[in-house]
């Protein structure tokens, strides 16, 4: 009985020595869960793309109006404008170290393909304020370029938005096309006659016009004269892809390059061609 006893007595005493670490290890264990969850969902936050719609000081046809992607440590750049620079993306620069003006902004770098459409722009780094960093409603970008002939900061104004820009077959096209080297003859002096600019109006699903701007006497006094052509003889559009053709040998044969971008070839009646790039202006309506 007496052994009994005492081995109940040990048993309780042991019990009662490791109950506080078990109920504290349980704690703790709760406590590092709970802690693991909340860091993981901030985390979440932060890889997780967002996305904003941005518009610039910048008068220029580049980054006039844009669309960023903040995803990790990158920073995508998809230009909206007029003569709208190639997608890219930037890095996190962890080296960056801010001036005052700067102060809680960082900086992404690694900007080639936008840095090659300014004339001698050697680098182009996005600056981007604490609540783009922080996903907040409304940011501020900041654009820095630097090259042999300078440089400069404009800044932009984004504002959250739920997805990306993307091209919809559904809607009716309307491309404002540049030509990349302009179609010249002489034939209205004093003067050449130029084009440089085309503006495709899809009417149907098989169907658009097309207007080219032509500039008469152009190296004398420019004088732009649109000429219309009416409804196509062919046209295919997808997603990704455009191809158009009138009667009088015209044509267009796009691929999507990012955003509303194509770029592609335009052939003339006169058997010239030259590359072209559109913008699809329908895919900013409302």
């Amino acid at each position: 009985m007496v052994r009994a006893h005492l081995a109940t007595l040990e048993l309780s005493m042991f019990v009662r020595a490791i109950l506080p670490c078990t109920t504290l290890a349980l704690i703790v264990a709760g406590c590092a869960a709970s802690s693991d969850s909340e860091t993981g969902g901030a985390t979440d936050d932060v890889t997780a793309s967002s996305y904003y719609d941005c518009f610039s000081s910048s008068s220029d046809g580049v980054l006039a109006h844009f669309e960023l992607a903040l995803r990790g440590d990158a920073l995508d750049v998809t230009d909206l404008s007029k003569d709208a620079a190639p997608p890219d993306t930037g890095k996190l620069d962890p080296s960056y170290r801010p001036s005052s003006t700067y102060a809680s902004y960082v900086r992404y770098s690694g900007y080639a393909k936008i840095g090659g459409q300014f004339s001698e722009t050697q680098s182009v780094d996005m600056l981007a304020s604490k609540e783009l960093q922080t996903r907040a409603a409304k940011g501020t970008l900041a654009i820095r370029t630097a090259g042999s002939d300078g440089g400069g900061t404009s800044r932009a104004t984004c504002t959250a938005k739920a997805k990306p820009l993307t091209v919809d077959p559904a809607r009716k096209a309307r491309l404002s096309c540049s030509l990349s080297q302009s179609i010249c003859v002489d034939d209205n002096p004093p003067g050449s006659t130029c084009l440089f600019d085309l503006f495709v109006n899809q009417t149907s699903a098989g169907a658009a016009t097309l207007k080219r701007t032509y500039l008469d006497h152009f190296g004398v006094r420019v004088v732009e004269r649109p000429v219309s052509l009416g409804a196509s003889k062919a046209l295919r559009r997808t997603g990704q892809e455009v191809e158009v053709s009138w009667a009088d040998a015209t044509s267009l044969k796009l691929d999507l390059r990012g955003g509303i971008t194509y770029t592609g070839t335009y052939a003339d009646p006169s058997g010239q061609s030259r590359d072209v790039q559109c913008n699809d202006l329908a895919m900013l309506d409302p």
